[in-house]
Formats: C-alpha cells, sequence, structure tokens
C-alpha cells in the first residue's frame, strides 16, 4: 500500500509521451559508429567516431560484430574483403542491424 502511494505521488512528474517535444531526434556523430560482439547489441561494444579510414574486422570468433548501429545521419558500407575494396555487400543506416548481420571483413561509414 505504501508503494502505491509513492508512485502516485510521482506520476505528475513522469512526463507523458505525447507531452515530448515533437521535434524530439536521434543524437550522435554522423560516420560514427556503435559495433557490438553479440547480437541484439550484446556482448562487447565499442563507439568509434567518424574517420575517413576504412575499419577491418577479422570476424573470427568472439570477435566479429554481430550487431552494427551508425549514428544517426550516418551511413555505413559492409565489404566481404579487409579493404573496403568493391561493391559493398550491404549499406547500414541508423538505426542498424541488431541481429542476422552478414559476415564482412571491413566497414567504412561516413555522414550522409
Amino acid at each position: 500500500m505504501k508503494l502505491i502511494k509513492v508512485l502516485m505521488a510521482l506520476m505528475p512528474t513522469i512526463p507523458l509521451v505525447s507531452s515530448l517535444p515533437s521535434n524530439t531526434v536521434a543524437r550522435g556523430l554522423p560516420g560514427a559508429v556503435y559495433t557490438c560482439s553479440k547480437s541484439g547489441f550484446a556482448g562487447e561494444c565499442k563507439w568509434t567516431p567518424p574517420t575517413n579510414e576504412c575499419r577491418t574486422f577479422f570476424n573470427v570468433g568472439d570477435n566479429a560484430p554481430n550487431s552494427v548501429g551508425p549514428d544517426a545521419g550516418g551511413v555505413c558500407s559492409i565489404y566481404t574483403g579487409l579493404a573496403c575494396a568493391g561493391v559493398p555487400i550491404r549499406a547500414i543506416y541508423f538505426p542498424g542491424i541488431a541481429q542476422d548481420l552478414p559476415r564482412f571483413g571491413s566497414m567504412k561509414c561516413h555522414a550522409l
């Protein structure tokens, strides 16, 4: 009963979704990317700031990215080889791919 009273007292301070500004947008740095070793953006995760460099991944064992999420306003192209050469196998846009990511060897991200 005491918990219900506490929750009821807090209700006026919890904003409703409809009360949020209509201009709310995703934030980030276009060209930056968040990668995780497991599906669902779990496991070992890393955020990499924007760069013009090719990001190389050796898709072996637990170090292989299984989730990729470019920041809003950016896109990442993934390649089978290790040098971001040739035709990309897929373009990944925000919010990214959390599962069933194809195996790849390299990735290049940039602002749209």
